[in-house]
């Protein structure tokens, strides 16, 4: 379940099956105004990057990054050392520059 938007188009959802080789079961678009876990979706979605926005800018709640680093990839890819560090980045995932 995602909810409908203009940028995820037919071309792109094929291109992820392509590049999933099988792994994406399924996907079904709905709009938020629909489905009600699409509207709890986008505002935990919407928490989550506040907290990572305010740990970028190193106004960061301890509190609250420590909820959210569990649910972060640690292969993701952070605009600094610091806050990756914060959020749970693999060492590896670091870009070095």
């Amino acid at each position: 379940m995602h909810d409908r938007q203009t940028t995820l188009t037919d071309e792109r959802i094929a291109r992820l099956r392509a590049i999933l080789d099988g792994r994406l079961a399924g996907l079904r678009l709905a709009g938020s105004f629909l489905d009600a876990r699409i509207q709890v979706a986008d505002v935990i979605a919407g928490v989550a990057r506040r907290i990572a926005l305010d740990e970028l800018a190193e106004r960061g709640d301890p509190g609250l990054t420590a909820l959210l680093r569990p649910y972060v990839d640690e292969r993701s890819v952070w605009g600094d050392a610091r806050t990756g560090a914060r959020l749970g980045q693999h060492p590896d995932a670091v870009i070095s520059g």
